[in-house]
């Protein structure tokens, strides 16, 4: 394997789920894991309504 050479330290999957957030600080990721549960629990919510 020939990993790319980054900054990054940190990733969280993205709330479109189809891919990664990638953070070069722990804070910039901690940020980053808020958004994702946030729009992950909206997403969550729309689709338990289209179920019904």
């Amino acid at each position: 394997m020939n990993p790319a050479k980054t900054d990054y330290m940190f990733f969280v999957a993205n709330s479109k789920l189809n891919g990664h957030s990638f953070s070069t600080t722990f804070d910039e990721h901690k940020l980053k894991a808020v958004q994702y549960r946030q729009e992950d629990k909206l997403r969550r919510e729309r689709d338990s309504l289209q179920s019904k």
